[in-house]
């Protein structure tokens, strides 16, 4: 399908169409991993600095 497994998760969990146990296994996967935040943040940090599509802004200038 060519996405990563979390994008097609957390599109399923969005759209609705991943029934809520299966949800919370998922999440209970990832918790499972013992990841440490500061390797997220650390992640993050290596992430080019863009801005933000417009259409993804939430107030008077965004579309939600």
């Amino acid at each position: 399908m060519g996405v990563s497994e979390n994008r097609l998760y957390s599109d399923l969990i969005r759209e609705g169409r991943l029934p809520m146990r299966e949800q919370m296994a998922y999440f209970e996967k990832l918790r499972s991993l013992h990841v440490p935040a500061s390797d997220g943040l650390a992640l993050l940090d290596r992430a080019r600095a863009v801005d933000p599509d417009p259409a993804d802004a939430i107030g008077p200038r965004g579309k939600r």
